[in-house]
């Protein structure tokens, strides 16, 4: 998929994508158990159920209520315009969160059909290429309340905000790369444990140092008095 995509895109293939979990989860109906897998620990062991229609019908819905929500929000929010400036890079973020959630929605019903699925390194290479694209969104977002790094500091000065995005954009793609990687080598060497630690350090960083950096960047300058507008 290109960097960019249209609205109409996003709204019609988001729409797809989530008529297409319904209708995977409606032909696995009848051979799925009554009560399925439903999430499963680093090292792929089940440790938590659901009743078969939830199981079949969750994430489809989440995916259908974020794509709807992800279109209200430039029309809600007070620095809306801004959004139009980074507008096909946001709706391909739209269109990439539903193809993640419907993707994974796949990989449950799989899992429950009795397939031999890699859960974890399926999922985490995913996780990992979903977050490069939000670092490259980043690098293109305008001050808005709904996308990016919103802190008092960001919100506060469009400097603050150019400069922080311009180092979490970059880290949010590093990171994602690093995920998919690490996810791969635990796999192959059968070290789940371990992945388990890089991931949860490699979120921590990738979420807490733009932040951390954005207060920086505020108390630098002089006098950061340039609202976003």
């Amino acid at each position: 998929m290109r960097a960019t995509v249209s609205t109409r895109t996003a709204r019609l293939g988001g729409g797809g994508l989530v008529l297409l979990g319904v209708l995977a989860g409606a032909l696995a109906w009848p051979e799925l158990p009554a009560t399925m897998d439903v999430h499963w620990n680093a090292a792929g062991e089940a440790d938590g159920t659901a009743p078969r229609a939830v199981g079949v019908l969750l994430l489809p819905a989440v995916a259908a209520g974020l794509l709807v929500l992800f279109d209200l929000l430039p029309r809600i929010d007070p620095l809306g315009e801004n959004v139009a400036d980074f507008r096909g890079y946001y709706d391909a973020f739209v269109l990439l969160l539903v193809a993640f959630l419907i993707g994974v929605h796949g990989v449950v019903l799989a899992a429950n059909l009795g397939v031999d699925v890699p859960l974890s390194p399926v999922v985490l290479v995913a996780t990992g290429g979903f977050l490069a694209y939000v670092g490259l969104l980043m690098r293109q977002a305008e001050p808005n309340w709904f996308i990016g790094v919103r802190t008092p500091w960001t919100l506060s000065s469009e400097e603050v905000w150019r400069r922080t995005h311009a180092l979490a954009g970059p880290l949010f793609v590093l990171a994602g790369v690093a995920l998919a990687v690490a996810a791969v080598a635990g796999w192959l060497l059968d070290a789940q444990g371990a992945v388990t630690t890089v991931v949860v350090a490699i979120v921590l960083v990738a979420s807490f140092v733009p932040v951390g950096y954005s207060y920086y960047v505020y108390r630098s300058l002089d006098a950061p008095e340039d609202a976003p507008a």
